[in-house]
């Protein structure tokens, strides 16, 4: 729900004679709301009804009209389209046309990411936990990409993601990517993976949730800084005789 779809009208004279004073007409049903159409000046919209005229469809030919909408409320919105001629159609039957979409609650998808410790040395595991939450409604299709951005030269080892449920892909390059089959409303989704920078300099790593639908907090970053390697320093003392 609140996501964009359209519909795409193809209108088609199949007959062996033009078609003169060709109207379309559609009016949308009450579980959408009209965005825009395809077709201008040919197309009007006023009181959720779109019309479209056509002078002259010569045999043969077809014209076609795409009007986005955005659904307002489920389960399913039935459309229903309809074009009449100004002269007589030898096969009437054929100049109606309904269309059934399924409409389903929308999902909002959130994801979070925390880096332990936020501030390291080299050689030193860092851990990101990332929960991926959704707020409303079932989604499907739902997974995230993680993607670890460096400063030029600096290298880390890498463990193999962990997920809570769902499956993970190996590290490849600087990115791998989990996929779960759905997530309902209000459940979470746990991922964990530890790298060991082995330079000093920075690392930002970025996830981004994905599903049936954009969320706009489904985007994560995280920045850890890395100090210097910690050696061990012997003193050396020395002694007059």
């Amino acid at each position: 729900m609140g996501g964009w779809f359209s519909y795409t009208i193809v209108v088609t004279n199949t007959g062996a004679a033009s078609a003169y004073g060709v109207v379309l007409s559609d009016t949308l049903p009450p579980e959408v709301a009209f965005y825009v159409h395809s077709r201008v000046p040919a197309c009007s919209y006023h009181n959720s009804h779109v019309a479209c005229y056509f002078d002259e469809l010569p045999a043969g030919l077809a014209e076609a009209v795409t009007i986005w909408v955005q659904a307002t409320s489920p389960p399913s919105a039935t459309n229903t389209v309809w074009v009449t001629p100004a002269n007589p159609d030898q096969t009437p039957g054929d100049n109606r046309a309904t269309a059934t979409t399924v409409i389903g609650e929308a999902a909002y998808l959130d994801v979070t990411k925390v880096a332990t410790p936020s501030h390291v040395t080299a050689g030193q595991p860092v851990t990101y936990k990332i929960n991926l939450r959704n707020r409303l409604g079932l989604t499907t299709d739902v997974g995230l990409t993680d993607i670890l951005e460096t400063e030029t030269g600096i290298n880390a080892l890498k463990a193999s993601p962990q997920a809570s449920s769902g499956t993970c892909t190996p590290w490849v390059g600087n990115s791998f990517t989990c996929n779960f089959s759905a997530l309902a409303a209000g459940s979470v989704l746990t991922v964990t993976v530890t790298i060991t920078p082995q330079q000093e300099g920075v690392i930002t790593n970025t996830v981004v949730a994905t599903g049936t639908v954009t969320d706009p907090e489904g985007i994560n970053k995280v920045t850890v800084k890395i100090g210097p390697l910690r050696g061990v320093f012997l003193p050396i003392i020395l002694k007059d005789k």
